[in-house]
């Protein structure tokens, strides 16, 4: 449950939207979608910031990989009985 909120949260567009004014303060996903809508797309700015955007993501990943494999093996040995 805590990957999926981490998860969630990291990939939040339309909250940050809302409450954030400048620029400067955006987050990763408002930063991304930017790029998305320009004339010309900046490809070397583009896949930098992806990099940066997957990375949180994933470390939250590979340190609960062990609880969320066995989560999803106790939900498949109860659904078997």
């Amino acid at each position: 449950m805590a990957i999926m909120t981490f998860t969630v949260t990291c990939n939040d567009y339309l909250n940050p939207l809302v409450y954030l004014y400048t620029d400067s303060k955006w987050t990763l996903s408002l930063d991304m979608a930017s790029f998305a809508g320009a004339a010309t797309t900046p490809w070397n700015q583009y896949m930098a910031t992806n990099i940066l955007y997957m990375l949180p993501p994933l470390v939250v990943f590979f340190f609960a990989q062990r609880y969320f494999v066995q989560g999803l093996s106790a939900l498949n040995t109860s659904a078997s009985k």
